[in-house]
């Protein structure tokens, strides 16, 4: 999904951010497995793990918000 694709542009802000995460996750991961240098692989596996790592911090973000509402 591309960032200007009307699915995305029709989801909440929250859920746009959420979507790019995502995508950008998705980004990594696929390139990492198509690249010969493993540095470089390493690289992309790692910017992988802080997308999805940074998806986790935002929902748990979210719930505590949810216990002081």
């Amino acid at each position: 999904m591309y960032l200007h694709s009307p699915r995305l542009c029709s989801l909440p802000p929250a859920n746009k951010e959420v979507a790019v995460c995502h995508r950008r996750a998705n980004w990594a991961r696929e390139h990492a497995k198509h690249v010969d240098d493993p540095v470089l692989r390493q690289c992309l596996i790692a910017m992988e793990r802080r997308w999805l790592a940074r998806l986790q911090q935002d929902e748990l973000i979210e719930r505590l918000a949810g216990f002081t509402d």
